[in-house]
């Protein structure tokens, strides 16, 4: 049994893992919130879908109404594993897990809400995320970095497991390299009405401040001041006033696209992908870009640290380092053949090492309680 809060986290985080898991011989079924996507997601892995209503932040009374759920759930089911990630389902789900003594509880840590918090919110925080991990059987962190952020704010109640170079799903690097082939990158240029000239920036995801809105409208200006000519391309809903504000800004040169199932299109018409993040788990839109080639500028927080190797697969920059993003674009900008050894090596890095099947054989080994070779033991 499988759980996230929301049924869009079964439909992008979960791809291909449920019905893998069921092709291993498990009696598989996911629970989230009720709506579309959890919907789409059953039907696209051919598993069962148990909703089941819980609030993504902090609500006591709807969070207890869950937690009852949940136990029902556990006592009626008798799953012999449990695999939940996402903060607020694993919170109920481990804590109902352990009191319903299911054999095998699996916390899939995606993320750490408490980076960037103080006092009393920090502290509550680490406090669902300590009850968390010690109702787990089993702890997996999706990067390496994850692991040693945890370790330092002593959450190291279990061992915390790494399967193979990370991430939480890993990535259909040949499927996505076939369809990026495909693309008309001069046909997308056109649509939106981007020059040749023109450096074109994706970026994919939610349009927050803590996904480094005001870093990447600072790195525009900033490129705009030096004479080079930038687009932004930004695929994603707008889930801040604030960053959509900044975003419209008419000075600098934005194509919204709005949300997509399928940014593929988008990524693979573009010279480099841009993520400003504060923090990650592990980013799956840098592995989705690699595997079509196009470079990634991304910052040393959290979980996207890992996702590249600065110089190699792209560039990194610090955190709400805006003239450091500025000057990283403008490198690519100015340097095409940069451009395109970092594409090769980020294509050759997405197709060998984030096989989806290198995280499901490792999960599939936890769950059967012998972890693989492949598995290690994140260490300080």
């Amino acid at each position: 049994m499988y759980g996230v809060t929301a049924g869009v986290s079964a439909w992008a985080l979960l791809k291909g893992q449920l019905a893998d898991m069921s092709g291993r011989g498990w009696d598989v079924s996911i629970v989230a919130s009720d709506d579309e996507r959890l919907r789409a997601a059953s039907a696209r892995e051919g598993v069962r879908a148990v909703p089941l209503p819980m609030e993504r932040e902090i609500a006591p009374l709807a969070d207890v109404r869950s937690l009852v759920g949940w136990i029902g759930l556990l006592l009626r089911e008798r799953p012999s594993v449990l695999n939940v990630g996402t903060p607020k389902a694993a919170l109920l789900g481990m804590l109902s897990g352990a009191l319903t003594r299911v054999p095998r509880r699996v916390y899939v840590v995606r993320g750490l809400r408490f980076e960037g918090t103080t006092g009393r919110k920090r502290a509550l925080l680490l406090g669902m995320e300590r009850l968390t991990i010690r109702c787990a059987t089993d702890v997996v962190v999706v990067s390496r970095s994850v692991g040693e952020v945890m370790l330092d704010a002593g959450l190291d109640a279990r061992p915390l497991l790494l399967v193979g170079d990370g991430s939480s799903n890993g990535v259909d690097g040949v499927g996505i390299a076939k369809r990026a082939a495909a693309v008309n990158g001069s046909q997308v240029r056109e649509e939106f009405g981007v020059s040749n000239d023109s450096l074109l920036v994706a970026y994919v995801g939610r349009l927050t401040l803590d996904k480094g809105a005001e870093m990447l409208v600072g790195a525009l200006h900033a490129l705009r001041e030096r004479g080079v000519e930038v687009t932004l391309m930004a695929i994603g809903d707008s889930e801040s006033e604030e960053a959509a504000a900044l975003l419209c800004d008419p000075r600098i040169e934005v194509v919204l696209t709005g949300w997509s199932d399928d940014p593929i299109e988008y990524v693979a018409a573009s010279d480099v992908l841009v993520l400003p993040t504060r923090r990650e788990g592990y980013p799956n839109v840098v592995l989705e870009a690699n595997a079509c080639g196009v470079p990634v500028v991304t910052t040393r927080a959290t979980g996207a640290r890992d996702s590249v190797v600065d110089g190699l697969n792209g560039l990194l920059v610090d955190v709400d380092d805006a003239d450091a993003l500025a000057d990283a674009l403008r490198l690519l900008q100015g340097d095409e053949a940069r451009r395109r050894t970092l594409a090769t090596n980020a294509r050759e890095r997405a197709l060998t090492r984030f096989a989806p099947t290198r995280i499901w054989d490792g999960l599939d080994s936890i769950y059967r309680g012998q972890p693989s070779k492949d598995v290690e033991v994140v260490t300080k």
